[in-house]
């Protein structure tokens, strides 16, 4: 994906799996790059314009539809701006929309399609992803990101080219896959670009008379031109959100600039600027916070139930992730074979965060802990010569985690991991 700055995040975290989703798809294009996209008519898949340009042949499957098979295309447009909306491998959001439709060969019998709103699309907007990537793995499936506040807006005009957010989801391989408006479950862009810490959408509607004609020409139907007054019957489950980020109009007492976060010290509710960070006092109605706060962490989950000794706490929320993450100060958990595995730091330690597809570490209280020294260099897990433990240098100090069954070694600039 070609982005604000290129970055190897996934659909950070995902809460699911995109099953409740008939019409969304993957996207190959020609024989090995590849994108995700979005059904909205029985032959036509919305995407991103970068990922149509220069390409001839398309094959589209929408794992979710009832209609597995594979779909091939060899025809596509972008909007009229999506070829300004993008230069070399970096987005321009402020010159076009990144928006492309794809021509299927044939039709795919879903029992939906995605409904896309063209108006009333402008920041600040509570909005959700689904692409392909989970945690930077490349999947043939697709999942939903967490909720999340698009707070940032791309362009001249009553609809923006594009939406951004001080939150990274996204990896290339989601890009032109579904953006979603998380009250009402509408589509109202595709993923476009991003970094670690920021993400950028292409908006259809910015060029909602080329979407309505296009589909049109290809599908025999054009959508229609106002959002629907009522949401559907029963429509699909909104993803879980983030019970923080859900206060975006209050937490903190005054109005936040960029949404809200979690701060570390007292589990409280704070509204947070655009690099995430808690603001230290309130200043023409923006956030008063408590002055030792945290960058925002994801907040523990509420305590469940008492579970009999010895037996296994299920994953729950935390399905899918892969690698130890911190949840708070001190503790990290990684899902095993659907069971959860907590590592408490030591007494006075804390839980320092790593980039996604890594896993956080515990490091001990200030002082404490074997020096670095001539291993300052190791800054990802490296097994030792006898391959009976993993070392790594974290501020300044030497972690070393024992291998019971011996540490296996990975690539340059990947953990080495212990043997299962």
């Amino acid at each position: 994906m070609r982005g604000v700055l290129t970055h190897s995040d996934g659909i950070v975290r995902a809460v699911g799996e995109a099953t409740a989703y008939p019409y969304v798809c993957t996207v190959r294009l020609g024989t090995s790059a590849a994108c995700s996209g979005s059904l909205v008519a029985r032959n036509v898949v919305l995407t991103a314009s970068h990922c149509v340009e220069g390409e001839r042949s398309f094959t589209v499957t929408c794992p979710y539809s009832g209609d597995t098979a594979s779909a091939s295309a060899h025809e596509s447009v972008m909007s009229p701006t999506g070829g300004d909306s993008f230069a070399g491998d970096y987005i321009t959001p402020e010159s076009g929309s990144d928006v492309a439709l794809i021509h299927l060969d044939r039709d795919i019998h879903a029992t939906r399609f995605g409904s896309v709103r063209l108006v009333n699309v402008a920041p600040p907007q509570r909005v959700f992803v689904i692409g392909r990537i989970n945690d930077g793995t490349f999947t043939n499936r697709l999942w939903i990101s967490p909720s999340f506040n698009a707070i940032w807006r791309y362009g001249s005009g009553l609809i923006p080219n594009a939406i951004g957010a001080n939150t990274g989801v996204t990896q290339p391989g989601d890009s032109g896959g579904a953006l979603f408006d998380a009250a009402t479950q509408e589509i109202i862009g595709v993923v476009s670009g991003g970094s670690d810490d920021t993400s950028i959408y292409g908006v259809v509607g910015k060029q909602a008379d080329w979407y309505r004609s296009t589909l049109a020409r290809w599908s025999g139907a054009a959508p229609p031109s106002t959002p629907p007054s009522t949401p559907p019957s029963t429509p699909p489950s909104t993803p879980p959100s983030d019970e923080c980020a859900a206060q975006a109009t209050s937490c903190g007492a005054c109005t936040p600039i960029a949404g809200c976060g979690w701060c570390g010290a007292t589990s409280a509710c704070v509204s947070v600027d655009r690099d995430g960070v808690p603001l230290a006092a309130c200043a023409s109605g923006f956030a008063l916070n408590p002055p030792d706060c945290a960058p925002p962490m994801t907040p523990p989950p509420p305590p469940g139930p008492a579970r009999p000794p010895g037996a296994s706490e299920t994953c729950g929320r935390y399905e899918g992730w892969d690698n130890r993450s911190c949840v708070s100060g001190s503790e990290m958990v990684r899902c095993v074979d659907s069971s959860l595995e907590r590592v408490q730091c030591t007494l006075g330690g804390s839980c320092i965060g790593r980039p996604a597809g890594f896993d956080d570490v515990c490091v001990p209280p200030p002082g404490e802990g074997e020096p670095c020294g001539e291993y300052d260099w190791i800054d990802v897990f490296t097994c030792n010569q006898s391959h009976t433990q993993r070392v790594i240098c974290v501020d300044g100090r030497l972690l070393r985690e024992p291998c019971a069954r011996g540490c296996v070694t990975y690539p340059d600039g990947v953990d080495d991991l212990c043997a299962p």
